[in-house]
């Protein structure tokens, strides 16, 4: 009779054995889905106010400078001539 129930025992050790090992198999992988890494999230993109200034408009408006700068230093220097101008007219005087 011992020999029936240690063969009877023989698969059921087996199969307990099998459902103990799937049982901790599942549990890993219920920890597995749960402590699974958070994902790296990109932040939000913020537009920027660029503006596109072509090359032409950017040399006009040197040029513009430049003419601005140009005609004031002129003004002084016809200035400058009118004032030493008079001041020989009133040394002559």
């Amino acid at each position: 009779m011992d020999y029936h129930l240690r063969r009877l025992g023989r698969p059921l050790r087996a199969v307990f054995l099998a459902i103990v090992v799937h049982v901790v198999l599942l549990v890993l992988l219920g920890l597995g889905f749960f402590l699974e890494p958070k994902t790296i999230r990109p932040n939000p993109v913020i537009p920027i106010n660029a503006v596109a200034v072509s090359e032409a408009a950017f040399n006009a408006e040197t040029q513009k400078k430049e003419r601005k700068e140009k005609l004031k230093k002129e003004k002084l220097k016809k200035e400058k001539l009118k004032k030493e101008k008079q001041k020989k007219e009133k040394q002559k005087k």
